[in-house]
């Protein structure tokens, strides 16, 4: 028990390390001009940040320490950051992402955890997406829900979305710590990666 203790804030120590020098750097070119070199670092750095904030939630919620802290938050400026924030990767597979939604659309949540759920699941969207192929970010309210879907044409229909593993099942304990749903559609080529919040 006490060597598993050592070995998780050992863990930390490394992720803090991590951290550090991608907080340098994002600092340093948050507040300057940017070419467009130096804005797709920053975009890459961006979003290595966030993915070292999820582990440290990650680490946090499974000693249950982890503190939500629910506040108003604007989920369209969220999505829209993100897909900001990845734009080299879907450069890269030169990708279309068609948003279905310009209303504002305010829940009452944890910004850093629904943070982690949007880049998680618009990751994935990207990741079984075909190349020069379109996703589909749809919002849509439902009675007392906002419901948000991640819709793309899937690079094999056949195979078993959940091969992502412990990715999306740590992403589905988060969407219900925030008291929200989640589930997987398919059809024929297309499937989608389903959320709902009470807002």
């Amino acid at each position: 028990m006490q060597t598993s203790i050592k070995n998780k804030e050992f863990i930390y120590e490394i992720i803090h390390d991590i951290k550090s020098p991608i907080l340098s750097i994002d600092y340093a070119l948050k507040n300057i001009q940017r070419n467009e070199l130096l804005d797709e670092i920053y975009k890459i750095n961006k979003n290595s940040l966030h993915y070292i904030e999820n582990l440290l939630s990650n680490y946090s919620i499974s000693d249950e320490k982890y503190d939500l802290k629910f506040k108003e938050t604007n989920i369209i400026e969220i999505i829209k950051e993100e897909i900001e924030n990845l734009t080299p990767i879907i450069k890269d597979k030169k990708l279309k992402i068609e948003f279905k939604s310009s209303e504002q659309k305010i829940i009452f949540t944890d910004e850093l955890i629904l943070r982690q759920i949007i880049l998680n699941l618009l990751t994935n969207s990207i990741k079984y997406a075909n190349i020069n192929s379109k996703i589909s970010i749809d919002i849509n309210n439902k009675e007392n829900f906002l419901e948000i879907c991640f819709k793309n044409p899937f690079i094999e229909p056949k195979s078993n979305i959940h091969s992502n593993g412990m990715g999306l099942e740590i992403i589905i304990r988060k969407i219900k710590l925030l008291g929200g749903n989640f589930k997987i559609t398919k059809d024929e080529n297309v499937f989608c990666f389903n959320i709902s919040f009470k807002y």
